[in-house]
């Protein structure tokens, strides 16, 4: 692995250059950093250095990936503390965060004949076409039960 000048692998040098534009607020939470491209252009570092110097930082969760958009400069993390009996969103407004969810997936699932009993609806034995659509499987949809997958995010509001 090619070497900087004080001994290091070159990737761990662009590492805390970047972690220094971070922390000196050039790159706030939220900025999109530069492009591969335009970082090999910059430093005349070679492409593999730099993705192994963003691969760190984003295992460091100093920065994240959007596809086809670039990295960006992770918000801080939230202080989380466990002794205290708050909800997740308190601690995030309270650090000055702005709390959002997004929902990743969404399906319509027939209920099982105990959930059905609960909501006095007839369970349903047979299941949607494959290849029918959201809304065709939705049809008549009293006795099916939607499921869905989401997170909660904290951030500053910046992306």
């Amino acid at each position: 692995m090619p070497r900087g000048s004080d001994d290091r692998p070159h990737y761990l040098a662009l590492r805390d250059q970047i972690v220094s534009a971070i922390d000196l607020g050039k790159l706030p939470a939220g900025a999109r950093l530069p492009s591969e491209r335009q970082m090999q252009t910059d430093t005349g570092t070679a492409r593999g250095t730099i993705r192994e110097a963003l691969s760190q930082l984003e295992a460091e969760g100093m920065i994240y990936r959007r596809d086809r958009s670039g990295w960006y400069v992770s918000p801080p993390p939230v202080a989380y503390d466990l002794t205290r009996w708050a909800a997740f969103m308190t601690y995030v407004v309270e650090q000055r965060q702005v709390p959002t969810t997004e929902t990743l997936a969404t399906e319509s699932v027939a209920a099982p004949s105990t959930v059905a009993d609960i909501f006095r609806r007839a369970p349903r034995h047979t299941a949607a076409p494959a290849d029918a659509s959201p809304l065709d499987r939705r049809a008549g949809g009293a006795d099916r039960t939607d499921h869905g997958r989401s997170r909660a995010r904290a951030g500053t509001g910046n992306a």
